[in-house]
């Protein structure tokens, strides 16, 4: 297949592509590195937490160790693999969504390499143990959850934040320059 004459012009190939779109990535794909990797050194440092709850804050905050085998808040327990298989899928979607939201969209762009990052790790933790860890108990708060609740949730405010800041992504060729309305302007 041959190249486009403007394509053989501007040197661009699709090699040149891929590499511009991964650094343009490359900040997102680190804060879902960074969310996943906290996520797990928290949960392998909660795994050896004692049976016993331990006050960190007297009647605010305690590290309490539990076995969460539902998803948020021990919803839908003994439904692991189909937990497991929907959370890939939400996965690939929020991931294909990342790519293509457009680059002045990067405060929403964050909140889903959060809110990507933190799914993650509670999918390995589902995928290898088929439960997750949850050991955050904070007084007047009826769950006990984890890191990667937070990130999650945290992603989710961002998003909705930038959302809001930023505007939502326009559908291509709908922009006001490329109308096709057959109104006359005025």
């Amino acid at each position: 297949m041959a190249e486009s004459p403007d394509a053989q012009r501007s040197g661009d190939d699709g090699n040149g592509r891929f590499l511009a779109r991964l650094i343009d990535l490359l900040p997102y794909l680190l804060v879902m590195a960074a969310a996943y990797l906290a996520d797990r050194l928290s949960k392998q440092w909660a795994a050896g937490l004692g049976p016993e709850p331990q006050i960190v804050i007297p009647n605010v905050l305690s590290w309490t160790r539990v076995l969460n085998r539902g998803v948020a808040f021990g919803l839908l327990q003994g439904l692991g693999p189909v937990v497991g298989w929907l959370t890939i899928v939400v996965l690939i979607g929020f991931f294909v969504y990342l790519v293509r939201l457009p680059r002045a969209q990067w405060l929403v762009r964050f909140g889903v390499a959060l809110l990507i990052g933190g799914a993650a790790g509670n999918l390995v933790d589902r995928l290898t143990a088929g439960a997750v860890i949850d050991f955050i108990a904070v007084r007047g708060f009826p769950y006990i959850f984890n890191v990667s609740d937070i990130l999650l949730n945290t992603g989710v405010v961002i998003m909705l934040i930038g959302s809001y800041l930023q505007g939502s992504p326009e559908e291509p060729g709908l922009s006001p320059e490329t109308s096709t309305s057959s109104e006359p302007e005025h």
